[in-house]
């Protein structure tokens, strides 16, 4: 987020920290993808408050640097570097689970992932303004209920 910065005493409570922090940002719906998420998670498992929704999802940037301009363009050596030292040791962990990938540098990063996932348009502006994004969100909540 535009400023955002993170303190704390210790890795351990520097991690707390910044997990609280988007914890409460996705809480409140904070941005358009927050929204979406969230119309994403209630659509996946209805009736269940936000924690119990969070407990049975893990959401992973594809690239797990900053940008330097949010949404821009990476190096294909940094991403790639990124999804093979980061990304996809997360995904050997959850390859059980439903996988998806939201937008096409999600799903372009996803392509050395050896296991099955889901392509959808993207949950952030401007991706999630593009025809068929939404429709798109659809599919999830099928998948989820097959895999459970």
């Amino acid at each position: 987020m535009p400023g955002e910065t993170h303190r704390g005493t210790d890795p351990a409570d520097f991690l707390e920290r910044c997990a609280e922090r988007v914890y409460r940002i996705f809480d409140q719906q904070s941005t358009v993808y927050h929204q979406n998420m969230r119309r994403i998670l209630n659509a996946c498992f209805p009736g269940l408050a936000f924690s119990d929704q969070m407990r049975k999802t893990w959401i992973a940037d594809a690239y797990l640097c900053s940008a330097p301009k949010e949404g821009g363009n990476v190096p294909a050596a940094s991403w790639r570097t990124s999804a093979r030292d980061y990304l996809m040791p997360q995904l050997q962990l959850l390859r059980d689970r439903v996988i998806v990938a939201l937008g096409s540098k999600a799903q372009q990063r996803l392509k050395v992932y050896d296991g099955q996932f889901l392509r959808a348009g993207s949950a952030a502006p401007p991706g999630s303004n593009f025809r068929g994004a939404r429709e798109s969100w659809n599919q999830i909540p099928e998948h989820v209920r097959l895999k459970r």
